[in-house]
């Protein structure tokens, strides 16, 4: 077989192409730091670097979900280590206002301080977030999860006798109305139904509920007047027959939230809790009394009662204040040592986190990333080669026939 001269110069020229793409390739190599600094020169490359990229976002995005709800677990835990310095300080006054030494004036400048007490840890249940989400209102964390109610006792009017509260008016007809119709006509009305709901003897009615909502209280002539979000100034009552008709002092602190657990997944199906219920630090204060009868009451009830019995001078409520304050104490401090350990189970997950996300870091570096001391082992051995291959080609090229002819 014979190779022509055109073939032969056809070859050797692919080849120096060949030879100085490859040179090419690897100087973009080192200058980027990539395998493939485009995929069409090194797809398989550039398809891993996709996947790893893909699987560390994933990655990046579990820790920021946890790094969130760590965030919330340590405010929580903020606010009830706020709350457990409260009912200390109340265990420690009622220790106090228990000693024979202490006069009665005594005792109402420590109800001064307890009911200071009542408004900060109100104040704490009803803290939020920097999104604005309430702390310990469940799942309904744009509602605020504790709120004063008012409770209104009401009495009869006599004929034609009108009574104004929160902007709805009745009067009554001409028999009066007892004080369960004058109740159930306001309750009724303030929850969108038309006209007298009382049998007729309320003759008329106007108005519009304004700044509150109501709830009846069974079996009573009493309805809950519980005010509505910025809702100022206190209720009142107005008309001709107000005088039958009570608002009681002070307030009642209601729970509005719910008692959803919201949890976040940290990895494998293990899912850890984030929230807290205004029920669970608040509620359910356990006062056994000396029968052993159990009876269960709020943080706020607590406060109310030692207050008044401060007020009182009531040597009798204020030991009871004693041991109540002590079972807030203990509920709280467990409450404290859940949360440490949701943080601490959080903060293994995104150790965990942080060290698979350097093994995939490592291995896209090892898949996608130049190899320096290859690429310059064989770009030195490219071009050497590239050199003795257009030397070879120059002189090849310079041969002819004519030379050896004499």
């Amino acid at each position: 077989m014979k190779i022509s001269t055109n073939l032969y110069f056809t070859t050797l020229n692919r080849r120096l192409s060949e030879q100085q793409n490859e040179i090419s390739n690897l100087q973009t190599q080192l200058a980027s730091g990539k395998k493939a600094p485009t995929a069409s020169m090194n797809s398989q490359a550039a398809m891993s670097s996709l996947r790893m990229s893909s699987v560390i976002q994933e990655q990046q995005n579990h820790k920021s979900s946890l790094q969130k709800a760590d965030g919330r677990l340590r405010q929580e835990e903020s606010l009830v280590s706020g709350m457990r310095r409260i009912s200390d300080r109340i265990h420690e006054l009622s220790i106090t206002a228990a000693n024979d030494t202490y006069s009665a004036e005594d005792r109402k400048l420590i109800a001064i301080e307890v009911a200071q007490f009542k408004d900060q840890l109100l104040a704490y249940a009803n803290e939020r977030d920097e999104d604005g989400n309430y702390f310990f209102a469940g799942a309904a964390t744009a509602t605020k999860p504790f709120i004063n109610t008012q409770i209104v006792d009401f009495g009869a009017l006599t004929a034609n006798q009108t009574l104004t509260i929160a902007g709805i008016t009745v009067t009554a007809g001409g028999s009066g109305a007892t004080a369960a119709e004058v109740a159930a006509a306001f309750d009724s009305l303030a929850k969108g139904a038309a006209g007298d709901s009382s049998g007729g003897n309320i003759a008329s009615t106007s108005g519009t509920l304004t700044g509150y909502t109501t709830g009846a209280i069974a079996n009573t002539d009493q309805v809950t007047f519980t005010p509505t979000t910025g809702t100022t100034g206190s209720l009142s009552v107005a008309g001709t027959g107000a005088s039958a008709t009570t608002i009681a002092s002070g307030s009642t602190i209601s729970y509005v939230g719910d008692q959803t657990a919201i949890k976040v997944d940290v990895g494998n199906g293990e899912k850890i809790r984030v929230n807290t219920t205004g029920t669970e630090i608040l509620s359910n204060i356990k006062r056994t009394a000396a029968n052993g009868d159990v009876t269960y009451l709020t943080a706020f009830e607590m406060l109310d009662e030692f207050e008044a019995a401060l007020n009182a001078n009531n040597q009798a409520d204020i030991a009871k204040a004693m041991a109540d304050a002590e079972n807030f104490s203990e509920k709280l401090s467990k409450k404290q040592v859940e949360l440490g350990l949701s943080q601490a189970r959080i903060s293994n997950r995104l150790d965990i986190i942080d060290e698979k996300t350097i093994v995939y870091k490592d291995l896209m570096s090892k898949s996608v990333d130049t190899d320096y001391t290859e690429a310059i082992t064989k770009l030195s051995a490219n071009m050497l080669a590239l050199e003795a291959a257009q030397s070879t080609f120059a002189k090849v090229s310079q041969l002819s026939l004519f030379d050896y002819l004499g």
